[in-house]
């Protein structure tokens, strides 16, 4: 998987670019467990992810924006986790 394409990232001054390279942690934990189809672990991933994203944003005094964008990708990553294994059990 090294050095594949992945997914559309931001750069800075907002450009947006195709990520070449290595993939994140993220995108290696959610193929771990969808090639051990493992729907449960994603799902419970995905409501961690969701808590920590809520939790952050109820914040005051901090700038938690960059946190939450990046948490808010991952969830992209595992629900995209979660589709496949949709699709793979519906083939």
């Amino acid at each position: 998987m090294p050095f594949e394409r992945s997914r559309e990232v931001s750069l800075p001054g907002g450009d947006k670019d195709w990520g070449w390279g290595m993939p994140n942690a993220i995108e290696l934990i959610v193929d771990g467990y969808v090639s051990l189809n493992d729907q449960r672990a994603l799902d419970d991933l995905r409501m961690q992810r969701r808590k920590l994203a809520v939790d952050l944003k109820a914040l005051t005094g901090f700038d938690c924006r960059t946190t939450i964008q990046q948490i808010e990708e991952d969830i992209i990553v595992i629900e995209a986790g979660l589709a496949r294994l949709d699709g793979a059990v519906t083939s």
